[in-house]
Parts: C-alpha cells; structure tokens; sequence
C-alpha cells in the first residue's frame, strides 16, 4: 500500500469506519457527525473508495432506499504503517520499548519478533 495523505475530514470519516463494528452508509455517518452535509460525505466516501481504503461491503437500506454499505479495506494499523517511514516506525517502536513499563507487553512483542525470525530463516 502506497501511503496516501488524507485531509482532516478523509481521515475523520476513515476513523468512524475503523471505529465501527459493521459496515456503515453515507446516512450512517451523517447521523454521526451532524456537522458535515451528506453531500461532503458522500464526495469524502466516493474519493477513499477511489483510493481503496474503502469496499462497498454490502448493500441495505436507509429509510425506503437502497443504499451502499462501505467498510474498511485496510486496517488502521496497516494504514498507519504505511505512512510511516521505515525509520520513524522504527524509531516510533524503539521509543515504545524504552517507554513502557509493562513486561507482558513487552514479552508479548519479544514473542512477536522471534517468531517473525523463525518464518523468515525458514
């Protein structure tokens, strides 16, 4: 995935959709951000889906009217990586290790990586 700049209100609707537990209309988030116009939204949803940060999942009704239900097409955190630089992930990761004070976390991400080296000495 090639990283994507994306305005405040592209990245505000991405987090309603990353934050949601199924997927959403244009009406949906409408109802949730009352100070965007269903126009703005639905230009907003039509440009990410362009950019395939978002699929049409499924399609349902809003009111009497068929309508298309989106989802993300990429993780948060896929999407995030993506952003990043190779070296600011690595410093971002290196700054959560010096900072945290939670040893499970820290196993849990030691686990991560030894198995991360088991697959690629295979």
């Amino acid at each position: 995935m090639k990283p994507l700049n994306l305005t405040k209100r592209e990245r505000q609707i991405m987090n309603i959709f990353w934050n949601a537990d199924k997927p959403l209309s244009a009406n949906d988030i409408a109802v949730q951000q009352q100070d965007l116009s269903k126009n703005t939204i639905q230009a907003v949803v039509r440009k990410l889906k362009n950019h395939d940060l978002l699929k049409v999942a499924d399609i349902g009704y809003s009111g009497t009217v068929l309508t298309r239900l989106y989802a993300p097409n990429v993780t948060q955190e896929d999407f995030l990586a993506a952003e990043l630089s190779e070296q600011s992930l690595l410093n971002l990761i290196t700054n959560f290790i010096e900072t945290n004070k939670e040893i499970d976390t820290l196993n849990e991400l030691e686990k991560l990586i030894k198995d991360r080296q088991g697959e690629l000495t295979k």
